[in-house]
């Protein structure tokens, strides 16, 4: 009877002894997919961040064009502004001269009589 509850007993052990070498089998293969997992999350986020400053990058280079067009335009302006006051004093200055070329004239009209 010793002997045949002796076997039972291996018999049990050696079914634990398999139970703990799959369950150490499903741990091992687990923390493999756990790595895995972890790696294409790493990659995952290094992607979007790439694609994160590549979109920064391109906003702020778009941001600059328009700064710059911004600028040109007000700059033209500027100009535009300069050059009809530039015009507008020039006519009045052409208006003066034709006032006094008319005085000018009149006046010689009036000594030749």
């Amino acid at each position: 009877k010793y002997e045949e509850l002796q076997g039972e007993m291996v018999q049990k052990v050696d079914i634990l002894e398999n139970q703990i070498a799959v369950a150490e089998e499903k741990a091992a293969e687990a923390e493999k997919q756990t790595l895995q997992v972890k790696r294409e999350l790493q990659e995952l986020n290094e992607a979007y961040d790439a694609k994160f400053e590549g979109i920064t990058a391109a906003l702020e280079k778009e941001q600059t064009r328009y700064t710059e067009q911004l600028e040109a335009a007000q700059t033209e302006k500027t100009r535009n502004e300069n050059l009809a006051k530039n015009l507008m004093d020039k006519t009045q200055e052409l208006q003066d001269m034709r006032l006094d070329l008319a005085k000018t004239e009149a006046r010689i009209d009036t000594e030749r009589e």
